[in-house]
């Protein structure tokens, strides 16, 4: 490892269009981005998955330790997410100032992740149109801007593992690497680690990388091998403590808030988790209780609409002047509480949280392509490796994708719940949805170069999926 060596250059991979701004990527980037502000600045920060234990997480913290099962059931959860709103509380601001602090610090988490998209982009491709199509991917997908309105750990973990990618891209396509990118790349995979556990699933990514590039320049093998045996070591230092708290004091590196099967087995699930389709309503009433435990359906309906109801799906108790969502509002639905004491859009909006689901059919379709393609360039970049700088890039982007996806269904198995399925979330798997993007704005383009035709119609259908899907942006719980 070289201490004075200097990166080589770079491809275009900013707002710019060679020497002058292009003016669809900044209005793409200004549109995600604004978004995600206005959802910072309005959603109620009580409302979301767990968001009483993660409050309780902000609260545990501020008082300068790290929580127990007795503080919160989120005890597992990294502790990085939550410092910035602990350390607000315990300035001596308010919880509801504390707590809005944390998601307006979220957008810059946000500004981050699509900078790094468009820099993982430009490493796919020069040209232009893959930047735009892959922010104009990603601001189609209410799952994102919902992930981040939410006070989660999620949108930390997809920004810091696209940044362990594009670090770990740059610092591999070096012939002699500074010591600089290597202590920088442990310490991005230590804030990975310290995010969620699904930010180590780009860790195994960087490590294939490492043995492709190494295979394809034998020359060059030590240098890139040693430089990501060393960034492993300091990312493990710098996030792996946080795992051996949990192993001391939960008696599990891998701890979680409710018991776990005896064994890996299929059979954990019961057959409608793998081939349930909906129950006849994933396109007319996708909303929960309608399809338990089906885990596409369900994965569909979170991405591009509510089914868990925390979002786009209200209810306000009249009484009280607060809002109802998720469990709580689904129990006093099914109780048949009056209109008289319980406000709530829940039958107004599921036609079109239907009609949203099957419009999503088409730019899912074209994730899956995309990732097809990909996973089809990384087969051949592990058979016959080349130190192609579009291959390597493909091939992290794809096998992150595809070990999150395994690591996901490995604990969707071992921790099953039949009768509700409640840890099928599309937030989970954040962190692919800008990879997805990435790769799904690179298939765009060489749709484009294959027939013009083609591209226009994929175009305008997805131009009809935003327009259509646009009030699922923003969040319907504004207050707190």
């Amino acid at each position: 490892m070289d201490a004075s060596a200097s990166p080589p250059p770079r491809r275009a991979a900013s707002l710019r269009d060679g020497e002058r701004l292009d003016r669809w990527t900044v209005a793409l980037f200004a549109l995600v981005n604004g978004v995600v502000l206005v959802n910072a600045l309005r959603h109620d920060p009580t409302i979301g998955y767990d968001a009483d234990s993660h409050v309780a997480y902000v609260r545990t913290l501020a008082e300068g330790r790290l929580p127990t099962f007795w503080d919160t059931t989120e005890f597992f959860s990294p502790p990085l997410p939550y410092v910035v709103p602990a350390l607000l509380l315990r300035a001596g601001l308010g919880e509801a100032a504390a707590l809005r602090g944390a998601l307006i610090a979220q957008v810059a988490v946000s500004v981050a992740l699509t900078l790094t998209v468009l820099r993982l982009a430009g490493r796919l491709s020069a040209h232009i149109a893959v930047r735009r199509g892959a922010l104009a991917l990603l601001a189609l997908a209410p799952v994102y801007f919902k992930s981040f309105a939410f006070l989660r750990g999620e949108p930390y973990a997809a920004c810091f593992v696209a940044l362990v990618l594009e670090h770990a891209l740059g610092t591999l396509g070096m012939s002699r690497v500074p010591l600089r990118r290597v202590v920088g790349l442990g310490a991005l995979g230590g804030f990975a680690l310290l995010s969620r556990q699904w930010g180590a699933a780009a860790l195994p990514a960087v490590a294939l990388l490492a043995l492709q590039r190494a295979r394809a320049e034998p020359a060059l093998a030590r240098e890139r091998l040693t430089s990501i045996v060393v960034a492993s070591i300091l990312a493990l230092q710098a996030g792996g403590w946080f795992y051996a708290y949990l192993h001391l004091r939960s008696g599990s590196a891998m701890a979680f808030n409710r018991a776990h099967a005896e064994s890996f087995s299929l059979t954990n699930q019961p057959p409608e988790f793998y081939a349930g389709a909906g129950n006849g309503r994933l396109f007319s009433d996708p909303v929960r209780p309608g399809f338990p435990n089906q885990l596409g359906p369900i994965l569909l309906s979170e991405a591009w609409g509510d089914y868990w109801c925390y979002w786009a799906v209200w209810g306000r108790d009249l009484a009280a002047d607060r809002w109802v969502s998720g469990p709580e509002l689904e129990g006093r639905l099914l109780a048949g509480e009056p209109a008289t004491s319980l406000a709530t859009n829940r039958a107004a909006v599921a036609a079109y949280l239907g009609r949203a689901n099957l419009l999503a059919l088409a730019p899912t379709v074209l994730a899956l392509v995309a990732l097809a393609l990909g996973t089809r360039s990384a087969l051949a970049a592990l058979t016959h490796p080349v130190d192609d700088p579009d291959r390597g890039a493909t091939f992290v982007l794809t096998v992150t994708i595809l070990g999150t996806l395994v690591g996901y269904g490995w604990f969707l198995v071992m921790y099953p719940n039949p009768g509700k399925g409640d840890t099928i979330k599309a937030t989970y798997l954040l962190q692919i949805f800008p990879l997805w993007a990435v790769l799904g704005g690179a298939f765009l383009e060489r749709l484009r170069s294959l027939s013009r035709a083609a591209w226009l119609t994929a175009v305008a259908i997805l131009a009809v999926v935003f327009v259509h899907g646009a009030p699922l942006l923003f969040s319907r719980y504004v207050g707190g």
